[in-house]
């Protein structure tokens, strides 16, 4: 028989595969390692029967789904969900996503191919109950978490396809399962958890006065259930319960583990109303159909948990402080180095810029103002003036804001030098003002406390892609007529409350390097909707020079010209402009692309408690110019630096953003000190940027998200 499993990396689904195989079925494993890993399936990688493990997500991949389909299964077992109750309560949107639009993905393959599905699902999903009479499948449902109603929302479509379509299913509530595998952190079970923590001799945790009760079954009991499901039609369009038919209490069990011998905390329970008082199974449908009861004892099964967990820790242990340097002579997995950024050029690129190399026109030309004119229109302002570069950029819209001599202008120091630098070029003096932890923008409280009689303008600068706080930023403007100049080098295509970056303030600056959203090779643009600073960027960027017959202070002849200012030749070639232009048709999908990767990110490393992902705010749209962790130096054995040499060994390219610009030598010599802005200085001490563009794969970004797992379990205290 040939089978699926989804979810089959996760710690359930390795079980089931191993029934699987054990019972000599070709056995298929879907998998995104959200939840689950290569190493649970890695004993069957050399058995003949074990198909594929195809990386994929169930509620986005239908091409992979589509594909794998064709494998002509006799059963799905399908086990892919999201899991956490906590994490459900504090946002559902995952939830619904992975547990019910994926499930129905799932569900369409399965009926246009004729295959039988097992559907798990979880004892979650009943009513509360504080007597102590068992439950069965009869028991009402009543989800008290969003994780429980995704649960029942995906029984009912299996069941629904069982009578609209007479396509086989079953629904399997399986009750807490525990056992080698299982996580024994944050996500992972209790069982798992005390253990962990009472080798360690750490407290134990239970949320309330732990007399709620739990029906603890064995993984491979739960696993032997769900296979046995698969291949009886006992129990098609139908429910069935697997447990052991005894609980015990959650006190109960912390003493059992610890043998009295560790100490036990009670804590208050984050969502206490998620909490199920009693849970105890009636398992007696699976008996009476499957012939199916629970082999191993709540005892035995601590027993083999712990010696496994045990196993896990003796080689964790092995690995000493210098591991991270990871195996100093070792060959890595890839030989081929995942940059952390780069360009996408394609054919309709290079067919646009060979197009006016053949041209009368490579510089100065009409290719300028048409790239101008659509990217003004793109980004929803009135003018676009076209720079040779983004820090050019900056400086000409410093000269348009008319910074001088002694004009102080606040900006964030985690940025890049040219965002400080080009008021150094005016004569001005850089402010730094200090970040939010969250979004590592700038912070307008931090930016009102910096204002004096000297503050001309502000530079907030839309780090990795998120839009600054930029009402607070022009509310503070406008109480103190100062010119907002809003460096988005990382930010085009960017959204906040509705706006598009690049409608909103006095001046707006943009960079084309081949790292950003779209490329110029070099490259950059300022927009504004002032007619007057639109003036003076046109003039700023060639020499100072004005041919403009109305604005001469006289005429001698077509020929005539005046330099009317001191002005730079900031000017961009028209087969850059080409090039610009092409790629400006991409963008909306470069930017998806970026976002689909940074869910992949997101889903994959939010659970590793080592590290803090991105956090984006509900009101704006990020671009995700970069994608940075910060590491919890506290929670780990090493420094920054080893991590993210051990990374650049397996050829991941991290990088950081970036140095707080004042720790920079020549920043020194103009009398900065350390110490100005806590908050990004803490930043930076943690922060490395993974790879992050539009033509990396999904291969690409699970080789990042499984390097960074193998590094940060290998470096946890």
């Amino acid at each position: 028989m040939n089978s699926l499993v989804t979810g089959g990396a996760g710690f359930i689904g390795r079980w089931v595969v191993k029934r699987l195989l054990e019972d000599y079925h070709n056995v298929w494993v879907l998998d995104n390692l959200s939840n689950g890993s290569e190493r649970n399936l890695e004993e069957f990688k050399d058995d003949p029967n074990f198909r594929d493990l195809v990386i994929g997500d169930i509620k986005q991949d239908t091409e992979t789904l589509s594909s794998l389909f064709k494998n002509h299964f006799d059963i799905c077992y399908h086990l892919a969900a999201a899991i956490n109750t906590q994490d459900s309560i504090d946002d559902p949107e995952p939830i619904f996503n992975n547990n019910v639009r994926g499930t129905f993905n799932v569900l369409e393959e399965c009926r246009k191919n004729d295959i039988k599905m097992v559907f798990v699902s979880t004892c979650m999903v009943y009513e509360k109950t504080d007597g102590h009479k068992a439950i069965s499948e009869l028991h009402p449902t009543k989800p008290v978490s969003p994780y429980a109603a995704s649960k029942i929302s995906g029984e009912n479509m299996v069941l629904a396809y069982y009578h609209s379509y007479g396509l086989p299913t079953v629904v399997i509530r399986a009750f807490n399962t525990y056992g080698p595998f299982q996580k024994s952190s944050g996500e992972g079970g209790v069982i798992a958890i005390f253990i962990k923590r009472n080798l360690e001799a750490k407290t134990l945790k239970i949320f309330g006065d732990g007399k709620q009760t739990r029906d603890f079954l064995y993984v491979d009991d739960c696993a032997r259930g769900i296979v046995e499901t698969g291949y009886s039609s006992k129990v098609d369009d139908g429910v069935i319960n697997i447990g052991t038919g005894q609980d015990v209490a959650i006190i109960n069990l912390a003493k059992i583990i610890t043998n009295g011998k560790n100490q036990i905390r009670h804590v208050l329970h984050p969502h206490p109303q998620s909490e199920i008082q009693r849970l105890r199974c009636d398992y007696a449908k699976a008996k009476k159909n499957l012939d199916w009861k629970p082999r191993i004892s709540l005892e035995e099964g601590i027993k083999l948990t712990e010696k496994w967990i045990k196993k896990q820790m003796e080689e964790e242990k092995k690995v000493e402080r210098k591991v991270i340097s990871v195996h100093e002579d070792s060959r890595p997995i890839q030989t081929k180095l995942l940059r952390y950024a780069r360009q996408w050029i394609d054919e309709d690129d290079i067919q646009a810029v060979a197009e006016v190399l053949e041209s009368d026109w490579l510089t100065t030309g009409p290719k300028i103002a048409e790239f101008e004119a659509q990217f003004a229109k793109y980004v929803g302002a009135k003018y676009a003036v076209a720079v040779s570069s983004g820090t050019a950029a900056l400086h000409a819209a410093c000269f348009a804001a008319g910074i001088d001599k002694g004009d102080e202008v606040i900006t964030t120091p985690i940025t890049f030098v040219a965002s400080s630098n080009c008021i150094l070029y005016m004569g001005g003096k850089p402010v730094f003002a200090d970040i939010k932890e969250n979004t590592y923008n700038i912070d307008p409280k931090e930016i009102d406390r910096k204002i004096t009689d000297r503050t001309k303008a502000i530079i907030p600068v839309d780090f990795a892609g998120q839009p600054a706080d930029l009402d607070a930023i022009h509310e503070i403007a406008q109480k103190h007529n100062l010119i907002v100049i809003e460096d988005a080098a990382h930010a085009l295509g960017a959204e906040c409350k509705g706006r598009r970056v690049g409608s909103i303030s006095d001046l707006t600056t943009f960079s084309f390097h081949p790292v950003k959203h779209i490329t110029t090779g070099e490259g950059g643009m300022v927009v504004t909707n002032d007619k007057e600073c639109y003036e003076k960027l046109l003039i700023f960027r060639t020499h100072g020079v004005n041919k403009n017959r109305v604005k001469l202070r006289k005429n001698e002849g077509p020929w005539y010209y005046e330099m009317q200012g001191l002005g730079y030749n900031y000017r961009i070639t028209d087969f850059q402009c080409a090039l610009g232009i092409s790629q400006l048709k991409k963008i909306d999908e470069f930017v998806k692309r970026r976002r689909e990767i940074v869910k992949r990110y997101n889903d994959a490393l939010k659970s590793i408690e080592e590290i803090n992902t991105p956090y984006e705010k509900p009101e704006v749209k990020s671009t995700w110019h970069i994608y940075v962790i910060r590491l919890k130096l506290d929670r780990l054995k090493v420094s920054r630096k080893e991590i993210f040499e051990a990374l650049r060994r397996e050829n991941i390219g991290v990088q950081v953003h970036y140095i707080p610009i004042y720790y920079q030598p020549y920043y020194q010599k103009l009398g900065y000190k350390k110490s100005l802005c806590p908050a990004a200085e803490r930043y930076y001490e943690g922060a490395i940027t993974l790879p992050l563009f539009p033509g990396m794969d999904n291969k690409d970004a699970l080789r990042v998200i499984n390097t960074v797992k193998k590094i940060i379990i290998r470096c946890r205290k």
